[in-house]
């Protein structure tokens, strides 16, 4: 058994991940269902809360406030 029906490209002998070949005919990520249709363990396991979130108890700031009169002279000395 001899010949390139044998030989294996650098890509599918090393596992460090730099070797892309244009060969490759793996799965790209997102085009099927990796799972099956079945949930994932943390699925299983835990489970969504049904809860109301809490209100603010710090009162509401208005950033546009009259009061007092306006300052014309800087503090900077300089």
């Amino acid at each position: 058994m001899t010949g390139s029906e044998n030989e294996k490209c650098i890509c599918e002998l090393c596992e460090c991940g730099n070797h892309k070949c244009p060969h490759q005919e793996g799965r790209l990520i997102g085009l099927d269902d990796v799972n099956n249709g079945k949930t994932t363990e943390y699925r299983d396991r835990f489970f969504e809360k049904q809860a109301e979130r809490t209100k603010s108890i710090k009162p509401k700031q208005s950033n546009l406030a009259n009061e007092g009169a306006l300052q014309t002279e800087t503090t900077h000395f300089g």
